[in-house]
Protein backbone atom coordinates (compact mmCIF):
# COMPACT_ATOMS: atom_id res chain seq x y z
CA UNK A 1 0.00 0.00 0.00
CA UNK A 2 1.66 3.57 -0.88
CA UNK A 3 1.25 5.39 2.66
CA UNK A 4 2.72 8.98 3.51
CA UNK A 5 3.95 9.87 7.17
CA UNK A 6 5.14 6.92 9.50
CA UNK A 7 4.82 7.58 12.87
CA UNK A 8 6.65 5.16 15.41
CA UNK A 9 5.24 4.40 19.18
CA UNK A 10 6.90 2.37 21.88
CA UNK A 11 4.72 0.93 24.54
CA UNK A 12 6.51 -0.98 27.14
CA UNK A 13 3.66 -3.62 29.18
CA UNK A 14 5.27 -4.37 31.68
CA UNK A 15 3.67 -2.29 34.24
CA UNK A 16 2.34 0.67 33.13
CA UNK A 17 -1.49 1.39 34.01
CA UNK A 18 -1.82 4.24 31.05
CA UNK A 19 0.39 5.91 28.37
CA UNK A 20 -0.23 9.03 26.09
CA UNK A 21 1.83 9.73 23.06
CA UNK A 22 1.75 12.70 21.10
CA UNK A 23 2.92 13.33 17.82
CA UNK A 24 4.59 16.07 15.77
CA UNK A 25 2.00 15.57 13.10
CA UNK A 26 -0.78 15.52 15.94
CA UNK A 27 -1.97 12.77 16.13
CA UNK A 28 -2.12 11.21 19.51
CA UNK A 29 -2.09 7.79 20.75
CA UNK A 30 -3.79 6.49 24.47
CA UNK A 31 -2.69 3.06 25.85
CA UNK A 32 -4.86 2.15 28.88
CA UNK A 33 -4.42 -1.47 30.82
CA UNK A 34 -7.09 -2.96 31.04
CA UNK A 35 -8.45 -6.60 32.39
CA UNK A 36 -8.60 -7.96 29.05
CA UNK A 37 -5.26 -6.51 27.81
CA UNK A 38 -4.27 -3.07 26.17
CA UNK A 39 -7.00 -0.45 25.04
CA UNK A 40 -5.49 1.80 22.11
CA UNK A 41 -7.23 4.84 20.98
CA UNK A 42 -5.97 6.77 18.36
CA UNK A 43 -7.15 10.86 17.96
CA UNK A 44 -6.83 11.73 14.81
CA UNK A 45 -5.39 15.17 13.42
CA UNK A 46 -6.40 17.39 10.92
CA UNK A 47 -4.71 19.23 8.25
CA UNK A 48 -5.98 22.66 6.27
CA UNK A 49 -9.67 22.89 6.06
CA UNK A 50 -11.02 19.88 8.08
CA UNK A 51 -9.04 17.52 5.73
CA UNK A 52 -8.32 14.08 7.91
CA UNK A 53 -6.17 11.74 6.40
CA UNK A 54 -6.48 7.85 6.27
CA UNK A 55 -4.96 6.49 9.27
CA UNK A 56 -3.27 2.99 9.65
CA UNK A 57 -2.44 1.67 13.02
CA UNK A 58 0.14 -1.21 12.67
CA UNK A 59 1.71 -3.35 15.71
CA UNK A 60 5.24 -5.26 15.63
CA UNK A 61 7.32 -6.66 18.53
CA UNK A 62 10.68 -6.38 16.07
CA UNK A 63 10.20 -3.64 14.02
CA UNK A 64 10.33 -6.19 11.14
CA UNK A 65 6.86 -8.18 10.66
CA UNK A 66 4.00 -5.56 11.44
CA UNK A 67 0.33 -6.49 11.97
CA UNK A 68 -2.57 -4.63 10.99
CA UNK A 69 -4.64 -3.44 14.34
CA UNK A 70 -7.02 -0.91 12.55
CA UNK A 71 -7.64 1.98 10.60
CA UNK A 72 -10.06 4.85 9.80
CA UNK A 73 -11.07 6.09 6.49
CA UNK A 74 -10.23 10.25 6.51
CA UNK A 75 -12.45 12.48 4.81
CA UNK A 76 -13.47 16.12 5.54
CA UNK A 77 -14.99 17.15 8.48
CA UNK A 78 -15.34 13.25 9.99
CA UNK A 79 -17.14 12.65 13.01
CA UNK A 80 -15.58 11.13 14.79
CA UNK A 81 -12.47 11.43 14.93
CA UNK A 82 -11.17 9.22 17.72
CA UNK A 83 -11.42 5.67 16.82
CA UNK A 84 -10.75 2.32 20.01
CA UNK A 85 -9.09 -0.41 19.24
CA UNK A 86 -8.21 -3.75 21.86
CA UNK A 87 -4.68 -4.77 22.16
CA UNK A 88 -4.06 -8.18 23.59
CA UNK A 89 -0.05 -9.95 23.34
CA UNK A 90 2.57 -11.68 25.43
CA UNK A 91 5.05 -9.59 24.53
CA UNK A 92 6.27 -7.09 27.42
CA UNK A 93 7.52 -4.42 24.63
CA UNK A 94 5.45 -3.55 21.35
CA UNK A 95 6.39 -1.14 18.63
CA UNK A 96 3.64 0.71 16.90
CA UNK A 97 3.02 3.09 14.29
CA UNK A 98 0.47 5.19 12.32
CA UNK A 99 0.48 5.66 8.81
CA UNK A 100 -1.32 8.54 7.15
CA UNK A 101 -2.10 8.96 3.68
CA UNK A 102 -4.10 11.90 1.96
CA UNK A 103 -7.09 10.27 0.03
CA UNK A 104 -9.61 13.21 -0.41
CA UNK A 105 -11.06 14.45 -3.44
CA UNK A 106 -11.68 18.64 -3.14
CA UNK A 107 -9.34 18.76 0.11
CA UNK A 108 -9.02 22.56 0.69
CA UNK A 109 -5.29 22.92 1.92
CA UNK A 110 -4.58 26.37 0.73
CA UNK A 111 -1.40 27.59 1.95
CA UNK A 112 -0.45 24.39 3.81
CA UNK A 113 3.40 23.40 4.60
CA UNK A 114 3.86 19.97 3.37
CA UNK A 115 7.65 20.73 2.98
CA UNK A 116 10.00 17.54 3.31
CA UNK A 117 7.15 15.25 3.96
CA UNK A 118 7.00 12.29 2.40
CA UNK A 119 3.22 11.46 0.53
CA UNK A 120 3.79 9.24 -1.93
CA UNK A 121 0.84 7.93 -3.69
CA UNK A 122 -1.49 10.71 -2.13
CA UNK A 123 -5.19 10.82 -3.62
CA UNK A 124 -6.06 14.38 -4.22
CA UNK A 125 -8.23 15.22 -7.38
CA UNK A 126 -9.01 18.58 -7.22
CA UNK A 127 -7.25 19.97 -4.21
CA UNK A 128 -6.93 23.18 -3.78
CA UNK A 129 -3.44 23.65 -3.32
CA UNK A 130 -2.66 27.00 -3.77
CA UNK A 131 -0.01 28.76 -2.56
CA UNK A 132 0.70 25.78 -0.59
CA UNK A 133 4.45 25.60 0.75
CA UNK A 134 5.69 21.66 -0.78
CA UNK A 135 9.29 22.40 -1.20
CA UNK A 136 10.96 18.75 -1.19
CA UNK A 137 7.69 17.08 -0.33
CA UNK A 138 7.51 13.56 -1.93
CA UNK A 139 4.01 13.13 -4.17
CA UNK A 140 5.32 10.94 -6.48
CA UNK A 141 2.84 8.17 -7.94
CA UNK A 142 0.19 11.23 -5.89
CA UNK A 143 -3.00 11.56 -8.10
CA UNK A 144 -2.50 15.71 -8.34
CA UNK A 145 -5.52 15.52 -11.21
CA UNK A 146 -7.33 19.14 -11.30
CA UNK A 147 -5.81 20.11 -8.78
CA UNK A 148 -5.54 24.20 -8.14
CA UNK A 149 -1.67 24.65 -7.33
CA UNK A 150 -1.65 27.94 -8.58
CA UNK A 151 1.49 30.25 -6.73
CA UNK A 152 2.57 26.91 -4.98
CA UNK A 153 6.31 26.18 -3.95
CA UNK A 154 7.76 22.90 -5.77
CA UNK A 155 11.07 23.44 -5.78
CA UNK A 156 12.85 20.19 -5.12
CA UNK A 157 9.21 18.28 -5.11
CA UNK A 158 9.54 14.60 -5.94
CA UNK A 159 6.70 14.18 -8.83
CA UNK A 160 8.22 11.24 -10.57
CA UNK A 161 4.79 9.16 -12.14
CA UNK A 162 2.65 12.19 -10.69
CA UNK A 163 -0.99 12.53 -12.34
CA UNK A 164 -0.85 16.49 -13.09
CA UNK A 165 -3.56 15.87 -15.98
CA UNK A 166 -5.48 19.50 -16.62
CA UNK A 167 -3.82 20.41 -13.05
CA UNK A 168 -3.67 24.26 -12.59
CA UNK A 169 0.34 25.11 -12.07
CA UNK A 170 -0.03 28.74 -12.80
CA UNK A 171 2.44 31.10 -11.05
CA UNK A 172 3.84 28.13 -9.14
CA UNK A 173 7.52 28.04 -8.41
CA UNK A 174 8.55 24.64 -9.84
CA UNK A 175 10.90 23.52 -12.75
CA UNK A 176 11.12 21.87 -15.86
CA UNK A 177 13.54 19.29 -13.89
CA UNK A 178 10.91 18.56 -11.13
CA UNK A 179 8.41 18.36 -14.02
CA UNK A 180 10.31 15.61 -15.91
CA UNK A 181 8.49 12.62 -14.95
CA UNK A 182 5.46 13.99 -14.03
CA UNK A 183 2.10 12.81 -16.34
CA UNK A 184 1.05 16.18 -17.91
CA UNK A 185 -2.32 16.58 -20.06
CA UNK A 186 -3.99 20.07 -20.57
CA UNK A 187 -1.34 21.16 -17.65
CA UNK A 188 -1.34 25.00 -16.99
CA UNK A 189 2.01 25.53 -16.67
CA UNK A 190 3.71 27.97 -14.57
CA UNK A 191 4.11 30.91 -17.46
CA UNK A 192 0.67 30.02 -18.71
CA UNK A 193 0.75 27.98 -21.26
CA UNK A 194 -0.86 24.39 -21.78
CA UNK A 195 1.40 21.50 -22.06
CA UNK A 196 0.77 17.92 -22.84
CA UNK A 197 3.77 15.19 -22.00
CA UNK A 198 3.04 12.67 -24.65
CA UNK A 199 1.39 14.08 -27.82
CA UNK A 200 0.78 10.65 -29.35
CA UNK A 201 -0.85 9.28 -26.51
CA UNK A 202 -3.17 12.14 -26.56
CA UNK A 203 -4.07 11.95 -29.92
CA UNK A 204 -4.41 8.52 -29.65
CA UNK A 205 -6.74 8.70 -26.30
CA UNK A 206 -8.80 11.32 -29.09
CA UNK A 207 -8.93 9.12 -31.67
CA UNK A 208 -10.39 6.08 -29.77
CA UNK A 209 -12.97 8.15 -28.07
CA UNK A 210 -13.93 10.92 -29.94
CA UNK A 211 -14.02 12.85 -27.00
CA UNK A 212 -13.37 16.50 -27.00
CA UNK A 213 -10.39 16.34 -24.49
CA UNK A 214 -8.39 12.93 -24.14
CA UNK A 215 -9.72 11.06 -20.83
CA UNK A 216 -7.35 10.91 -18.91
CA UNK A 217 -7.20 7.30 -18.23
CA UNK A 218 -7.33 6.18 -21.33
CA UNK A 219 -4.57 8.97 -21.38
CA UNK A 220 -2.48 7.50 -18.57
CA UNK A 221 -3.09 3.80 -19.82
CA UNK A 222 -1.63 4.87 -23.37
CA UNK A 223 1.06 6.85 -21.91
CA UNK A 224 2.72 4.04 -19.63
CA UNK A 225 2.23 1.35 -22.40
CA UNK A 226 4.18 3.83 -25.14
CA UNK A 227 6.92 4.03 -22.92
CA UNK A 228 7.12 0.53 -22.27
CA UNK A 229 7.09 0.27 -26.45
CA UNK A 230 9.52 3.04 -26.51
CA UNK A 231 12.16 0.99 -24.45
CA UNK A 232 11.72 -2.10 -26.57
CA UNK A 233 11.76 0.01 -30.29
CA UNK A 234 13.34 2.93 -29.84
CA UNK A 235 13.24 3.25 -33.88
CA UNK A 236 9.39 3.31 -33.99
CA UNK A 237 9.91 7.30 -32.53
CA UNK A 238 8.71 9.89 -32.72
CA UNK A 239 5.76 9.38 -34.69
CA UNK A 240 3.78 12.48 -35.56
CA UNK A 241 0.48 10.63 -36.92
CA UNK A 242 -2.93 11.91 -38.75
CA UNK A 243 -6.28 10.30 -38.68
CA UNK A 244 -9.17 10.30 -40.70
CA UNK A 245 -10.61 12.59 -38.78
CA UNK A 246 -7.48 14.76 -38.87
CA UNK A 247 -5.20 15.98 -36.00
CA UNK A 248 -6.01 17.55 -32.73
CA UNK A 249 -7.10 20.86 -32.78
CA UNK A 250 -7.26 20.23 -36.82
CA UNK A 251 -9.81 23.22 -37.41
CA UNK A 252 -9.95 26.54 -39.21
CA UNK A 253 -12.43 28.52 -37.48
CA UNK A 254 -13.47 32.16 -38.58
CA UNK A 255 -15.21 34.07 -36.10
CA UNK A 256 -16.76 37.67 -35.26
CA UNK A 257 -15.06 39.56 -32.33
CA UNK A 258 -18.38 38.67 -30.16
CA UNK A 259 -17.78 35.19 -30.67
CA UNK A 260 -13.91 35.55 -29.76
CA UNK A 261 -14.43 37.40 -26.93
CA UNK A 262 -17.31 34.65 -25.97
CA UNK A 263 -15.34 31.71 -26.56
CA UNK A 264 -12.49 33.15 -25.07
CA UNK A 265 -14.80 33.56 -21.54
CA UNK A 266 -15.62 30.18 -21.86
CA UNK A 267 -13.76 26.42 -20.83
CA UNK A 268 -12.95 26.77 -24.06
CA UNK A 269 -10.31 29.38 -23.84
CA UNK A 270 -7.92 30.88 -23.57
CA UNK A 271 -7.70 31.67 -27.43
CA UNK A 272 -6.14 34.35 -29.70
CA UNK A 273 -5.70 35.04 -33.27
CA UNK A 274 -4.29 32.62 -35.56
CA UNK A 275 -1.36 34.14 -37.16
CA UNK A 276 -2.04 37.39 -39.28
CA UNK A 277 -5.75 36.54 -39.52
CA UNK A 278 -8.11 38.86 -37.12
CA UNK A 279 -11.27 36.58 -37.92
CA UNK A 280 -9.21 33.14 -37.12
CA UNK A 281 -8.49 31.34 -33.42
CA UNK A 282 -6.05 29.29 -32.35
CA UNK A 283 -6.65 27.12 -29.39
CA UNK A 284 -4.74 26.87 -26.38
CA UNK A 285 -5.40 23.31 -25.54
CA UNK A 286 -6.04 20.40 -27.71
CA UNK A 287 -9.44 19.24 -28.51
CA UNK A 288 -10.81 16.37 -31.23
CA UNK A 289 -11.32 18.68 -33.86
CA UNK A 290 -15.17 17.06 -34.71
CA UNK A 291 -16.43 17.66 -30.87
CA UNK A 292 -15.02 21.28 -31.02
CA UNK A 293 -16.63 21.71 -34.40
CA UNK A 294 -20.19 20.62 -32.97
CA UNK A 295 -19.77 22.76 -29.74
CA UNK A 296 -18.93 25.93 -31.46
CA UNK A 297 -21.75 25.22 -33.99
CA UNK A 298 -24.23 24.67 -31.02
CA UNK A 299 -23.08 27.46 -28.38
CA UNK A 300 -21.51 29.91 -30.37
CA UNK A 301 -23.09 29.80 -33.55
CA UNK A 302 -19.82 29.48 -35.17
CA UNK A 303 -20.97 28.60 -38.96
CA UNK A 304 -17.35 28.95 -40.63
CA UNK A 305 -15.68 25.76 -39.73
CA UNK A 306 -13.20 23.97 -41.92
CA UNK A 307 -11.08 20.64 -41.13
CA UNK A 308 -7.53 21.07 -41.83
CA UNK A 309 -7.12 18.95 -45.06
CA UNK A 310 -4.08 16.86 -46.04
CA UNK A 311 -2.40 15.52 -49.27
CA UNK A 312 -0.28 12.12 -49.66
CA UNK A 313 0.63 10.02 -46.67
CA UNK A 314 2.59 10.50 -43.71
CA UNK A 315 2.84 9.04 -40.52
CA UNK A 316 -0.13 6.63 -39.01
CA UNK A 317 -0.73 5.38 -35.80
CA UNK A 318 -3.31 2.92 -35.12
CA UNK A 319 -4.37 0.96 -31.45
CA UNK A 320 -6.82 -1.83 -31.42
CA UNK A 321 -8.48 -2.16 -28.22
CA UNK A 322 -9.85 -5.79 -29.07
CA UNK A 323 -5.85 -6.99 -29.14
CA UNK A 324 -4.39 -4.68 -27.23
CA UNK A 325 -2.07 -3.53 -30.42
CA UNK A 326 -0.53 -1.16 -31.67
CA UNK A 327 0.48 -0.46 -34.96
CA UNK A 328 3.16 2.41 -35.36
CA UNK A 329 3.72 3.82 -38.91
CA UNK A 330 6.78 6.21 -39.50
CA UNK A 331 7.54 7.24 -43.33
CA UNK A 332 10.71 9.12 -44.89
CA UNK A 333 11.28 10.24 -48.17
CA UNK A 334 8.66 12.57 -50.20
CA UNK A 335 6.74 12.56 -47.58
CA UNK A 336 3.47 13.21 -47.74
CA UNK A 337 3.59 12.68 -51.81
CA UNK A 338 3.78 9.02 -51.17
CA UNK A 339 7.00 8.10 -48.79
CA UNK A 340 8.87 5.96 -50.53
CA UNK A 341 10.62 4.25 -47.57
CA UNK A 342 8.00 3.15 -44.45
CA UNK A 343 9.30 1.04 -41.26
CA UNK A 344 5.70 -0.20 -39.32
CA UNK A 345 5.42 -2.01 -35.71
CA UNK A 346 2.68 -3.94 -34.42
CA UNK A 347 3.40 -4.20 -30.76
CA UNK A 348 1.05 -6.16 -28.69
CA UNK A 349 0.23 -5.15 -24.65
CA UNK A 350 0.50 -8.38 -22.62
CA UNK A 351 -1.48 -8.61 -19.61
CA UNK A 352 1.72 -8.04 -17.11
CA UNK A 353 2.06 -5.03 -19.65
CA UNK A 354 5.00 -5.63 -21.46
CA UNK A 355 5.39 -4.94 -25.11
CA UNK A 356 5.60 -8.11 -27.48
CA UNK A 357 6.93 -7.40 -31.06
CA UNK A 358 4.10 -9.33 -33.38
CA UNK A 359 5.02 -8.02 -36.75
CA UNK A 360 7.99 -5.88 -38.29
CA UNK A 361 7.81 -4.37 -41.79
CA UNK A 362 9.83 -2.01 -44.16
CA UNK A 363 9.53 -0.42 -47.67
CA UNK A 364 5.54 -1.37 -47.78
CA UNK A 365 6.04 -5.18 -47.06
CA UNK A 366 3.07 -5.90 -45.27
CA UNK A 367 1.29 -2.51 -44.42
CA UNK A 368 -0.34 0.15 -46.47
CA UNK A 369 -0.61 3.79 -45.09
CA UNK A 370 -4.42 5.15 -44.94
CA UNK A 371 -4.81 8.44 -48.09
CA UNK A 372 -6.36 11.13 -46.22
CA UNK A 373 -7.11 13.31 -49.90
CA UNK A 374 -7.61 16.57 -50.10
CA UNK A 375 -5.80 19.91 -50.08
CA UNK A 376 -3.27 20.39 -47.29
CA UNK A 377 -4.24 23.70 -45.61
CA UNK A 378 -2.56 24.08 -42.59
CA UNK A 379 -0.79 21.37 -41.04
CA UNK A 380 -0.03 23.20 -37.81
CA UNK A 381 -1.66 25.17 -35.28
CA UNK A 382 0.35 27.59 -32.91
CA UNK A 383 0.27 26.98 -29.10
CA UNK A 384 -1.65 29.81 -26.98
CA UNK A 385 -0.14 31.06 -23.68
CA UNK A 386 -2.62 32.76 -21.10
CA UNK A 387 -1.05 36.43 -22.06
CA UNK A 388 -2.39 35.62 -25.93
CA UNK A 389 1.24 34.97 -27.32
CA UNK A 390 1.70 32.59 -30.25
CA UNK A 391 3.91 30.09 -30.34
CA UNK A 392 5.00 27.49 -33.20
CA UNK A 393 4.33 24.10 -32.46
Amino acid sequence: MKTARILIFTALFCSFSGLRVDAASGSRLHFIRRDYGVAITLDMHALGENVFPDHYLEASSDLSAWQEVGVVSGGIGIWPTTQEWSWNTNEQRQFFRVRERLNVSGADLNGIDLSGQNHRGANLPWAELRNANLVGTDFSEANLEDANLRDSFLSGANLRDADLCNADLRGANVSSNDLAHAALLNTWMPDGTFATDDLLAEALALDVSAELTAPVSIYLKMRRELAAIRAVVPDAFPVSPRFEWGIPNGLCVTVTPQQFDAINASDLGPINHFGNWADKIAFARHFHPRALAAILRRRFGVTEIEPFLFAGTGDYAIYNATESTYTLSRGFDDCPSGCLQRLTWVVKIAGDGKPIIIQAASNHAMFTAPVFPALNLLQLIPEVSESGETNSL
